[in-house]
């Protein structure tokens, strides 16, 4: 079980990264269309809201 919750952390902070990474690209872009990958992360990231708050492109408080 610690294993299991070991990886989902790890998955969820993978998320994270590659999501805030994304929310930032597409400030510099100038399309408004969001892709489906995205959309998807951030559905996954609603169980972990503290995480979720850091995607937000206006948040700086959170470090990753």
């Amino acid at each position: 079980m610690a294993v299991t919750s070991t990886h989902l952390e790890k998955a969820c902070d993978k998320l994270l990264r590659w999501s805030s990474a994304e929310f930032r690209g597409m400030g510099r872009d100038a399309s408004l269309e969001v892709p489906d990958e995205l959309s998807e992360a951030v559905r996954r990231l609603r169980s972990r809201p503290a995480l979720l708050a850091c995607v937000a492109p206006s948040s700086h408080s959170c470090s990753s």
